[in-house]
């Protein structure tokens, strides 16, 4: 038995007129409606460490007509595996739009020294700001939950291939 990592929680007073309609990285792809909190942990999304890759947003916005609502995307990915989400090194601001069904897209910078295994990644849609606290509530948007497989970092690791003796010169 395995006790289950246990995160702050996170989520919106209300997700109506603005959520999460779609979280893409890599192979991961999950298309979702509108609710405060999803926990979507039994999906995931696999990374190399030092890697770059991309996430795509797709955003509900229900302004009404002739006016338009701005909805920013924060990620938090624990990258220690300490069950804690670090605002400092583990957040990433990855952009906004405006319009109904917009995609906010950006990159992941992976550190070199994330810990290889299964962690969470935290997706936020807030609207008016970003969210820079990935626990607790906030007012209109969503929290969304995934997994991220960090793969185990591949050095260039250089190993002896002979041992020579040293060299007696010759006199």
């Amino acid at each position: 038995y395995q006790a289950q990592a246990q995160y702050c929680p996170s989520q919106s007073n209300t997700s109506t007129d603005e959520h999460i309609t779609n979280v893409t990285m890599g192979a991961l792809s999950n298309s979702s409606g509108g609710t405060n909190y999803s926990d979507f942990t039994a999906q995931s999304a696999t990374v190399n460490p030092a890697g770059n890759p991309q996430i795509e947003v797709t955003i509900y916005n229900g302004a009404p007509p002739g006016f338009r609502w701005n909805e920013y995307v924060s990620v938090f990915i624990d990258w220690n595996q300490n069950q804690t989400f670090d605002t400092l090194t583990e957040m990433y601001l990855i952009g906004s739009c405006n319009t109904n069904g917009c995609t906010v897209t950006g990159n992941i910078s992976v550190p070199p020294t994330a810990t290889p295994g299964t962690t969470r990644m935290r997706v936020i849609v807030r609207y008016n700001d970003y969210q820079r606290n990935p626990c607790g509530n906030y007012q209109f948007g969503e929290t969304e939950d995934y997994s991220l497989v960090v793969l185990p970092l591949v050095g260039r690791d250089v190993a002896a291939t002979a041992v020579l003796s040293p060299i007696t010169p010759i006199l």
